[in-house]
């Protein structure tokens, strides 16, 4: 829950904001690890198809949606926490608040389409015709 008043000492948030900061960086190192320095053989380019077929994996569909879900909520309610420092108006709070989470919304919704259902699809035939 977003505190609106400075009476909320919020200690849970803020443990959250450093429990996730610390998950962010363990899914980071893993997530390049896998991404960018597994072997491949030396004419096996990154491309398109690569990313399609492991994002097949529910392990890497898990890992990506870990991912996104505490990048938006530790970017979040970062900004959340400089308005509450900067904002004392009770009504630009309240404003700030509700544009913050309709954003992170918007952005763990299109992220999660993105994620989830993967589908087959020929990106070179489509972009051809």
């Amino acid at each position: 829950m977003i505190a609106l008043s400075k009476e909320d000492s919020g200690h849970w948030l803020w443990f959250l904001q450093r429990l996730t900061g610390i998950l962010l960086v363990i899914i980071l190192v893993i997530h390049f690890g896998v991404e960018h320095f597994t072997t491949y053989s030396a004419g096996d380019a990154y491309n398109y198809e690569r990313v399609i077929a492991r994002l097949g994996s529910s392990w890497f569909k898990l890992l990506d949606m870990s991912f996104l879900t505490l990048a938006i909520f530790h970017g979040f309610h970062g900004l959340w926490m400089v308005g509450r420092d900067y904002i004392h108006s009770q009504g630009l709070r309240f404003t700030l608040a509700g544009a913050l989470i309709a954003a992170a919304f918007i952005l763990l919704v299109w992220g999660a389409v993105t994620i989830i259902p993967p589908l087959p699809i020929d990106i070179k035939g489509a972009f051809l015709r």
